[in-house]
């Protein structure tokens, strides 16, 4: 991984320089709101008129012009701005195909559950005629046709079923709809200050001054909250607008250029914060970064983005403005070597499943680490992952082996876990599917690629197909595993080159490592296990299949699910 770009948050000290933050938030929030407005324009613009590449450029050229007479800022000022609004507006897009890929899953669902019912209601349509057919003629009805009929309270029970589904899928249609078109959009809708208080704000009565006097105020503060200076390596300190100083003692002071219209407003034309501590995390980086800029041995940019926190208690000695640092650090080189092991991660929604296996390939302990993430807040998920990604990286470290995850491929890893959830026998083995999200396993797998870059060990990415299905068919009742530290067995084996091998071979029961025919030993290894998924996906499903393989106790296994070769399963 080369060098990471982090963030560092400092929280600042009381003093004067909170008035000239607060007006510097209010004037930024304004210039944004202004220039998420003409840029909205002017791409409507651009795209009725059919403007070629140098007419918009030339428009935003313009744009940017005005913006500066208007607000009052300089262009770096404006560069700053411009880059957040465009981050929001990337937030929003990605927000929105997260919501598109969800309820597309849940439209197809409910599609077939409505063709479903439809079927059903002509099928039963169709044997009320057949039964009043019979009637005509004197003749009872069939015994089929007496199985088939509905009571009317059933036939509808059945129609409101059907009423109320063809409802949701009207207005999964409409929110289908509004997502395409804020994916695609080049400046999509937003919300300054939060949707959840524009919200509350229509639950408040008209004569309720006191609340509407108190949710202005939240109001104002959620949309004037922010000041962002982005750097670049080739200026001063790494930054031209913002710039920290090492004051000694494990200190810095800070010192920003102030926006001309609020130099012009009586506010000082450089705004200096003095007795900044640097932080315990991130203090060291920090400091080294500002001694390789003062020094001349490297140049690197330097952004400031302060915030302020909401519902901040007045009677703490800290302020509640902090400034987020974001700098380039430096990570050292790692490469690949499995000659002593390598130590496995699977991510599942509640824990980490890890699995040491030597370098022949034959796994020597497991561990299990919870990651209690259900009904946490964001900060809170954010402190155990972070938690979590220190702790496998402190055992690969201890162990002298470098690491295996699965590559990033969620819908992938979510199909295997929900199959895998629907044969399960224990509840809590169903919950997994339930329970996993796209935030955290993608948030989950980066923070423990970042870091092992930081710490120097080696990360292989390998192709997650299957390996829920090879390590429940091959290691799980072997060695006494749970299927997803067994899953972190087969994604070692597979990132040390180990091929893999159905254990009990498909259409063959009971039969442990058969030959297989000449036909499927020209063929790759994975069809046999597409064929054994496939299997298993139609057990789940209800369906039966004379093909799908038994999986007897191995004679290695005892009473308690622990092999005979004395593998170790531990909570970290």
């Amino acid at each position: 991984m080369p060098d990471q770009v982090r963030t560092f948050q400092i929280q600042l000290p009381r003093g004067a320089h909170e008035a000239a933050l607060e007006a510097m938030a209010a004037l930024f929030g304004r210039a944004e709101r202004r220039l998420h407005a003409q840029m909205g324009r002017l791409n409507l613009a651009a795209s009725e008129n059919g403007w070629d590449r140098e007419r918009i450029n030339e428009a935003r050229a313009r744009l940017k012009r005005v913006t500066l007479a208007a607000a009052g800022i300089t262009a770096r000022q404006y560069n700053g701005l411009q880059r957040g609004l465009e981050g929001k507006h990337d937030s929003v897009r990605e927000l929105a195909r997260i919501r598109i890929e969800r309820n597309a899953a849940k439209r197809a669902d409910l599609a077939a559950k409505v063709e479903s019912d439809l079927r059903r209601l002509a099928a039963q349509a169709g044997n009320d005629a057949a039964i009043a057919a019979r009637a005509a003629r004197g003749r009872g009805p069939t015994a089929a046709q007496a199985r088939l009929a509905m009571t009317p309270a059933d036939r509808r029970a059945a129609r409101r079923t059907l009423h109320e589904r063809k409802r949701r899928l009207g207005r999964l249609d409409a929110m289908l709809a509004r997502d395409r078109a804020i994916a695609t959009a080049a400046v999509p809708p937003i919300v300054f200050g939060s949707k959840d208080l524009l919200r509350a704000r229509a639950r408040i009565h008209a004569n309720d001054r006191a609340g509407l006097l108190a949710w202005r105020e939240k109001w104002h503060a959620a949309r004037h909250r922010e000041v962002m200076f982005i750097g670049s390596a080739d200026e001063t300190a790494g930054n031209q607008t913002c710039q920290a100083l090492d004051a000694g003692a494990g200190r810095i002071a800070l010192w920003i250029k102030m926006p001309p219209a609020l130099a012009a407003a009586g506010f000082p034309d450089r705004l200096r914060i003095d007795d900044v501590d640097l932080p315990g995390f991130g203090g060291t980086e920090i400091a080294a970064a500002l001694e390789g800029i003062a020094t001349g041995a490297r140049k690197v940019a330097i952004a400031y983005r302060f915030l302020r926190d909401p519902d901040w208690s007045e009677r703490r000695h800290k302020s509640p403005w902090r400034v987020c640092v974001t700098i380039r650090c430096e990570t050292p080189e790692a490469s690949f070597d499995g000659a002593n092991g390598v130590l496995a991660v699977d991510v599942n929604a509640d824990h980490l499943a890890l699995a040491l296996v030597k370098g022949d390939g034959n796994p020597v302990r497991a561990w299990r680490i919870a990651l209690p993430l259900r009904g946490r807040s964001a900060e809170a998920r954010v402190a155990i992952i972070g938690d979590a990604a220190r702790t496998v990286c402190a055992i690969a470290a201890a162990h002298g082996v470098p690491l295996a995850l699965e590559s990033l491929d969620f819908e992938k890893k979510r199909r295997e876990l929900e199959l895998l959830s629907k044969t399960a026998r224990s509840p809590a083995e169903r919950r997994y599917a339930r329970m996993l999200s796209s935030f955290a396993h993608a948030r989950i797998g980066t923070a423990i690629r970042r870091r092992a870059a930081r710490e120097g060990i080696a990360v292989r990415d390998i192709n997650p197909a299957y390996t829920s299905l090879i390590g429940r068919t091959n290691y799980a009742r072997r060695y006494g595993l749970s299927l997803h530290q067994a899953a972190a067995v087969a994604i070692a084996r597979r990132a040390l080159g180990h091929s893999e091998r159905i254990n009990y071979v498909y259409g063959l029961r009971g039969r442990r490592n058969a030959r297989p025919t000449r036909t499927e030993s020209r063929r790759h290894v994975w069809r046999q296990w597409a064929r054994l998924y496939r299997d298993t996906a139609r057990t789940a499903s209800g369906q039966s299949s004379s093909e799908t393989p038994k999986q007897p106790r191995p004679s290695g296994a005892g009473r308690h699910g622990r092999s005979s070769d004395g593998l170790r399963a531990t909570t970290a």
